[in-house]
């Protein structure tokens, strides 16, 4: 399993944005939480849905 990303330490540094489906930063988080989280989407995400089946986006 792998670790939570950092910029997710502290729930004051982030919220999920509902219209764009993606996690977004607030004016609260540090430079080491914008770092984590440029790394955070700059990966592939695989997806499980509730049947189990993965997908990646491209």
């Amino acid at each position: 399993m792998e670790e939570m990303p950092f910029f997710m330490k502290k729930k004051e540094w982030y919220y999920y944005d509902t219209q764009d489906k993606k996690y977004k930063l607030t004016n609260e988080a540090p430079s080491k939480a914008r770092k984590s989280y440029s790394k955070f989407y700059s990966q592939p995400h695989v997806y499980v849905d509730e049947n189990g089946d993965e997908w990646t986006e491209d």
